[in-house]
């Protein structure tokens, strides 16, 4: 008879920690994506709309890079987390 298998999942702390470290890498991509969006709009938008949505864009930009990193320190200092994935986590800084 097998022993029971281990589960798949991983455990909620870490996923979420991967899933916000995963938004901090994409976050680049998408500022890229969002600065260029101009450049495709037709000549029917006027040059003020295009410098008042790359403002708008930055300014987005860098108040979702501040959320993560926040969340991302919260979750470094959290005393609820697994010694072990504080030591780990502390290891490959």
């Amino acid at each position: 008879m097998r022993p029971p298998p281990e589960p798949q999942f991983l455990a909620r702390q870490s996923y979420k920690r991967r899933r916000l470290m995963d938004a901090a890498r994409g976050l680049p991509f998408l500022g890229a994506f969002l600065f260029f969006m101009p450049i495709l709009w037709a000549v029917g938008a006027g040059t003020s709309v295009g410098k008042i949505y790359v403002f708008a864009i930055w300014v987005v930009l860098i108040v979702l890079a501040g959320v993560i990193s926040r969340r991302l320190m919260d979750e470094d200092t959290n005393p609820a987390a697994p010694k072990a994935e504080q030591d780990r986590l502390r290891d490959t800084r």
